[in-house]
This record gives structure tokens, C-alpha cells and sequence, in this order.
């Protein structure tokens, strides 16, 4: 079975604060056991990545603007919200 941790190389945040935000690196000794991996941009398909995004947006769903940002769900978004993103990311998977 696959490991949820992938195949990165995970370090404990304390020992790597260069491998996130300031501010995260400010706030990392609230989760003493965080850890981190550093991200080889040259496995980052951007091109594929940026055919996603459109894709997304052409159908009104928002996405940070870079594969390496995350989203977060929000309590403002509906079912509907929800729904209608789940839906376009389908669409475009299926092909």
C-alpha cells in the first residue's frame, strides 16, 4: 500500500524553517513534531498545471495561482460551491 507520506524525504521542521514561509517557520514551535520535505521543482509539471488551472477557471472555479500554493475550503463556500468545483475537476480528468 502506498505511504500517505509519499516519496519525499520528510525532515522535522524545527531543523529546516528555510523550507517554508517566515511566518510559518515563526509559528512552527506550536506543532513541535511538524516536518517538512523540500520539493524538486523540476518533477513540477507546469504546463500541465497551468491546463488545470484554466480549465478551472473557464468553468468559475478559483485556484491559487501556482502548483506549488495550496487551496483551502472556506466556510463561505456552499454545496453548490463545492459541488461545481468537484465537478469541473472531474470533467477535466476524465478527459
Amino acid at each position: 500500500m502506498p505511504s500517505a507520506e509519499g516519496n519525499l524525504d520528510w525532515k522535522p521542521l524545527a531543523d529546516h524553517p528555510e523550507l517554508v514561509a517566515h511566518p510559518v517557520a515563526q509559528a512552527s514551535h506550536r506543532v513541535p513534531d511538524a516536518r517538512v520535505a523540500e520539493i524538486d521543482e523540476a518533477l513540477a509539471d507546469t504546463a500541465a498545471f497551468a491546463a488545470f488551472h484554466r480549465h478551472m477557471l473557464e468553468r468559475g472555479v478559483y485556484l491559487a495561482p501556482s502548483q506549488f500554493e495550496s487551496a483551502m475550503i472556506s466556510l463561505a463556500l456552499t454545496e453548490d460551491d463545492l459541488a461545481r468545483a468537484a465537478e469541473a475537476a472531474a470533467a477535466y480528468f476524465a478527459g
